[in-house]
């Protein structure tokens, strides 16, 4: 039974612990055993907890974590070879201990601002200032566990004449059939450990592995010379040849990545094996890794840059130009994203670590969706490639063009009527147990309005399109004058979202901080506004579900009022939960605040149904902080009853359907009123009637669908400011 006894902080000198340190066990300590937990976050191995187990429990007795302090000697990254790839001096470090629990013999202490990567610390002693039994050094640790990485088998393969290959070998959990690899190239110095950073583990974490399981192989390379590289590439290359001779990876789906050093040699290996990989994600690529390499082979695979473009290590020129070479060649199929300014330092990186890309880049799902919906062989005979393009209108996501890149021009164009487009999908549903949808999908049909034909290309315009398209379960689209233009939603390798491509997404089952989307505008560092969007109910979760916060990062009203967009993600979608949420949401406003990016008069609310609501709770709750508020048809609740007086003199702006569930239209209805009895006269209603609702065709809850096409409630919010 866990027994907390308390949790404070308190942050020790760099003064080190007098005493002899010695392995193993210390004259007069009660301690039998040290167990340090770390995990690979972003930044690199982290220390989370130390387990340390007594002799006596009764040591443990009143024990309290304001009681100890840590402080260490750490070493830094290097080049030399000589130094272990590390810096020549240690340096001072000290961090927290934040929590202190007792599970009957064991002392579990939390580690809060650890700021090193613990493989580099060369000591360190943690202080019991109410009992010296209780001291220890890192001498005295006997066990270090870090969950994924310690997943990793590490294996060597002789080669003739050559340095032998030290390599990581992640297997997945079911491997009774070819699975897919990623090879997974580290940076230069000692990164070359699986824990360095998530560029190697980030693709054996349990949600990567839940839902793209795959081999994670990623090779040492020990020496880091240009001839060392091209050898230990070339070994690690015939290692996944031999898996696949072996029957363990299938052949059609193998990918390679890596960072900086990694990078280019991603970039290397994918030039001199263009025949092996279905594609390629290089972060900040090292262009001397590639600078004799003939990148023009690479025109018919999938490859992905990306890069801080201040990137202060590896000069983001060199990636420019790699993606020119390959686009060309009239290549489809190479893509490039430049993380801006505003973006790294909205997700926290400091301007001199712009190069650690893999730190935004690898909280994101959208490069492993990407990565994994590539495949070596075409589509069909006829068809190489298959891209999906679709956009979010006030009803939703909608496909607008499907492109297919053909192998051989056409004979003859098939018109729009020889196409059909039918499928499956899911609809709305308020069971967090069958993930906010309904339990069985429905047949759904689309048009083809158009059919167009250009440089090797067939583009099919899609007309109506009935459903939500992530909704959408499965789809074929059949072509009745020739066969070989049909596919399914299986083939499609690439799809595009407008708008909701430019928002950074942050997940927590990828180390991010809590689940959110934010849209960074560039701002040449003037301070702008900030519109938190909240989603409303079920799976709404998701950009694509409606415009509430889509809108606002619309290019046309960015043209106008550019802002910051933030979108929390509510998976948990209980009371208890939102309020952990808005915690979270509010440290992240208040950090872009403080780095200048944020104009503190300027943060406004909005949110549509459960979003609603929730715009009035956090709005009423964080009293100062909110210029104006827009809650769209999100009633009166109870929270916001108890916190009414808080919003007493602030604008809001209400919005709701006089159709809608009568709890909303009485509560919305009610918060008005209310308001206006407290004598505030910035307080505004507006009801969208039913006839507007039916003149548009919408449900009559669906009122953002309305709103976010009249501009008049954005200019309005806009025009509110703290500062009056």
């Amino acid at each position: 039974m866990r027994k907390r006894i308390l949790v404070g902080t308190f942050l020790g000198t760099l003064a080190f612990a007098s005493g002899t340190v010695f392995a193993g066990e210390t004259a007069g300590s009660e301690i039998e055993s040290v167990k340090v937990n770390c995990s690979v976050q972003s930044p690199g191995q982290r220390l989370d907890t130390i387990e340390v187990k007594v002799k006596n429990p009764e040591v443990l007795n009143g024990i309290q974590a304001t009681a100890f302090t840590m402080e260490g000697k750490s070493y830094g990254w290097g080049y030399e070879k000589e130094d272990g790839f590390r810096s020549p001096d240690v340096h001072d470090f000290t961090a927290t201990i934040a929590g202190a629990v007792v599970e009957e013999d064991t002392l579990i202490l939390s580690i809060s601002d650890f700021n090193e990567k613990y493989y580099y610390v060369d000591s360190y002693t943690v202080t019991c200032s109410s009992n010296e039994a209780l001291t220890f050094t890192k001498d005295q640790v006997t066990e270090v566990v870090t969950p994924v990485a310690d997943d990793f088998e590490q294996l060597t393969k002789s080669f003739d004449g050559q340095p032998d290959l030290v390599y990581n070998l992640y297997t997945p959990e079911k491997a009774d059939e070819p699975m897919p690899l990623v090879l997974a190239f580290h940076g230069s110095g000692d990164q070359e450990n699986t824990r360095a950073n998530r560029v190697v583990t980030a693709w054996a974490e349990p949600a990567q592995q839940a839902k793209y399981p795959s081999y994670v192989l990623a090779p040492v390379l020990s020496d880091q010379s240009a001839e060392g590289q091209d050898i230990n590439v070339a070994q690690a290359v015939s290692v996944v040849r031999e898996m696949i001779e072996d029957g363990k990876v299938d052949a059609d789906r193998v990918y390679v990545t890596g960072k900086s050093l990694g990078g280019g040699n991603t970039v290397h290996a994918a030039a001199t094996n263009s025949d092996l990989f279905a594609a390629a994600l290089p972060l900040c690529p090292a262009a001397k890794r590639f600078e004799n390499d003939d990148l023009t082979v690479l025109s018919d695979m999938p490859v992905w840059f990306v890069q801080g473009t201040n990137d202060q290590a590896v000069p983001i020129e060199g990636t420019r130009d790699a993606y020119q070479t390959i686009l060309g060649t009239g290549s489809y199929k190479v893509k490039m994203k430049e993380y801006s300014q505003e973006e790294m330092a909205a997700r926290g990186i400091a301007d001199e670590k712009h190069h650690d890309v893999e730190i935004i880049s690898l909280e994101d799902d959208k490069y492993a969706d990407w990565l994994f919906a590539q495949k070596k062989s075409d589509v069909n005979d006829a068809v190489d490639y298959v891209r999906v393009n679709t956009s979010v209108p006030a009803r939703g996501q909608r496909i607008d063009t499907i492109e297919l890149y053909l192998n051989e021009a056409l004979a003859e164009i098939p018109g729009a009527d020889a196409f059909t487009l039918t499928g499956k999908a899911y609809t709305w549903a308020g069971n967090p147990a069958t993930g906010y949808r309904s339990d069985e999908t429905h047949d759904f049909e689309a048009s083809v309005s158009d059919v167009a034909a250009e440089d090797g290309k067939l583009t099919l315009t899609i007309g109506d399109f009935p459903e939500k398209y992530f909704y959408v379960d499965s789809f074929e689209v059949v072509c009745a004058s020739n066969e070989t233009l049909s596919f399914t939603k299986e083939d499609v390798r690439e799809t595009t979202i407008a708008v909701v491509d430019e928002f950074d997404s942050y997940y927590a089952n990828r180390t991010g901080a809590f689940d959110y989307h934010l849209y960074a505008p560039e701002t040449n560092g003037e301070a702008v506004p900030l519109v938190l969007a909240l989603h409303g109910s079920g799976d709404q979760m998701n950009l694509q579900a409606n415009r509430v916060a889509e809108a606002w990062a619309d290019p046309a009203n960015q043209e106008v009022r550019k802002a910051f967009v933030l979108a929390p993600i509510f998976y948990d979608q209980s009371n208890e939960a939102a309020f952990e949420i808005f915690q979270d949401t509010m440290n992240l406003i208040r950090s872009l605040i403080s780095k200048g990016m944020v104009d503190p008069n300027r943060v406004y609310v909005t949110g549509k149904s459960m979003g609603g609501r929730n715009t009035g709770r956090i709005f009423s709750s964080y009293n100062g902080m909110f210029a104006a508020a827009m809650p769209l048809c999100g009633g009166y609740s109870d929270e916001l009853k108890d916190k009414i007086e808080n919003i007493r003199n602030k604008p809001i702006w209400i919005l709701q359907g006089d159709q809608d569930k009568p709890a909303l239209l009485d509560g919305s209805r009610n918060l008005y009123q209310e308001l206006q009895e407290l004598g505030n006269e910035q307080a505004k209603y507006h009801e969208f009637t039913v006839a507007e609702m039916d003149e548009a065709g919408i449900g009559y809850h669906d009122i953002e669908i309305l709103a976010m096409e009249d501009s008049q409630f954005m200019e309005w919010m806009f025009a509110q400011t703290l500062a009056e």
